[in-house]
């Protein structure tokens, strides 16, 4: 990987194996998703499902704005929580949106900040032991930019679901047995 045409990395250990995950928002308008060792000394492209599926910017042009990039371990799963801008086509302002992974799936949370706001940049904040959820976002009105906190509870319990669904839907597919024979 070079650093040509990335700016506002997001890094997070990820796996058992504690490599680092690191989304990069590019110059062609999209998130790429790298990973390293624990040292984080080479990166490579890992080719995860997550890599290119949000857009960056208004219209997939230009770099885009920093998203908040998390890991958190919810219900003894852990999954990847970040939030992306999703733009009016009517207004052209942008509204985020808190997005799942477990590296296999993805889920869209919904959409997280003031819907009269213009929201771009972002930060999440997880307390695992407080099982608390924040989001900072930079909002912009006029000429002028302005920070904004808000607590996620709702978006947490919803989280907190889907990670049960996902189990749900890993088991039952664990207890499924092929047969020999095709019914006709």
């Amino acid at each position: 990987m070079t650093d040509e045409g990335y700016k506002d990395l997001s890094i997070v250990e990820w796996g058992e194996d504690q490599k680092l995950r690191m989304i990069a928002p590019c110059k062609d308008g999209y998130y790429d998703v790298y990973e390293s060792t624990r040292a984080g000394t080479r990166w490579y492209t890992n080719g995860a499902p997550i890599s290119r599926v949000w857009g960056n910017s208004r219209d997939r042009k230009g770099e885009g704005a920093l998203s908040g990039f998390i890991t958190a371990t919810v219900d003894g799963i852990k999954v990847m929580l970040l939030t992306t801008p999703v733009y009016s086509e009517e207004k052209g302002e942008g509204r985020l949106h808190l997005w799942m992974t477990d590296n296999a799936r993805v889920h869209d949370v919904g959409p997280v900040s003031r819907e009269t706001d213009d929201a771009a940049a972002s930060s999440l904040l997880y307390r695992a032991d407080k099982k608390e959820l924040i989001l900072l976002y930079e909002k912009k009105s006029g000429d002028s930019y302005s920070l904004v906190a808000v607590n996620l509870t709702e978006q947490l319990e919803r989280i907190k679901s889907v990670v049960r669904a996902w189990k749900d839907m890993d088991t039952a597919l664990k207890n499924c047995t092929s047969s020999d024979t095709v019914d006709s």
